[in-house]
C-alpha cells in the first residue's frame, strides 16, 4: 500500500508540475523534440547520437511559435567498471538559422556517470564539464541525479515507467558572471517496438538565480532507438 501511494504521488507531482510553475514571472514557454540512436556494442564502447530542434512557444507575456535552434549532439563513453562510464562529445547549435543576429554554437563534452539497481528502481548519476564557443568562451560544470521505476509493471504488455531527475549548473567565465541555476524534469516513458522507447513530459529551469533569476518550462517530447 505503501509503494503505490508512492508511486501515484510522485505521478499527481508530474501532471501538476506545469500548472506551478507557468503563472511565475520572467517565465518562457519552450518544447523540444528529441530524436537518440544509441549503439550498444559487445566491446566497452557505446555510441550516442541525438537530434534536438527546440521552440518558444510562450514569451514576454505573449503566445508564440518561433524556432530556436537545432541541435546535434554526439557522446562516445567507456565502461570502466560496473555502472560507471567515461565520456567525451562534441554539441553543435543552429542558432544562426532562425535568427541572423546570434552565432552559431559549439560545446566540447566531458562526463562521468554511473548506474545502479536496487529491486525495480533505477538509480542514475552524471558529472559533465563542458567548454562552450560563442563570441567568448563559458565553462559549465552540471551534476544531475535521477530515479526511473515502472508503472505498472514490467511484464505488462505496454509498460510505463515514471523518471524524475534534478541536475544543478553552474557556469562561468573570464568575461561574465558566476551563473547557479537548477533542472527539474519528470517524463513517462513507454515502448512502442522492441528496442524503441518514446516518452513525453516535463522540465523546469530556475536560471541564474545567483544575480537575475528568470524560469523557463520545457515541454518535452522524445523517442529513443537502441541497436
Amino acid at each position: 500500500m505503501k509503494k503505490l501511494f508512492t508511486k501515484y504521488s510522485l505521478l499527481f507531482v508530474f501532471l501538476l508540475f506545469p500548472v506551478l510553475v507557468v503563472a511565475q514571472k520572467d517565465f518562457t514557454g519552450l518544447s523540444e523534440v528529441e530524436a537518440n540512436v544509441n549503439f550498444e556494442t559487445d566491446s566497452i564502447w557505446t555510441f550516442d547520437f541525438d537530434f534536438v530542434r527546440r521552440d518558444v512557444l510562450y514569451g514576454q507575456e505573449r503566445f508564440e511559435i518561433q524556432g530556436q535552434h537545432y541541435e546535434i549532439t554526439q557522446v562516445t563513453q567507456l565502461k570502466i567498471g560496473n555502472g560507471f562510464k567515461v565520456g567525451a562529445g562534441l554539441r553543435y547549435y543552429t542558432k544562426n538559422l532562425f535568427n541572423d543576429e546570434k552565432q552559431n554554437e559549439l560545446r566540447v563534452l566531458q562526463q562521468l556517470s554511473y548506474k545502479n539497481k536496487s529491486g525495480v528502481m533505477s538509480f542514475k548519476h552524471r558529472f559533465r564539464f563542458s567548454q562552450r564557443y560563442r563570441e567568448r568562451l563559458t565553462l559549465r560544470t552540471r551534476y544531475r541525479f535521477g530515479v526511473e521505476f515502472p508503472l505498472n509493471g514490467k511484464m505488462a504488455q505496454k509498460p510505463l515507467s515514471l523518471a524524475i531527475q534534478t541536475e544543478a549548473v553552474y557556469e562561468f567565465g573570464k568575461y561574465e558572471k558566476p551563473s547557479l541555476g537548477q533542472r527539474l524534469t519528470s517524463k513517462i516513458g513507454f515502448n512502442v517496438f522492441e528496442n524503441t522507447t518514446a516518452d513525453a513530459g516535463f522540465e523546469y529551469r530556475y536560471r541564474d538565480y545567483t544575480d537575475k533569476p528568470y524560469s523557463q518550462l520545457y515541454f518535452l517530447m522524445g523517442f529513443s532507438v537502441n541497436l
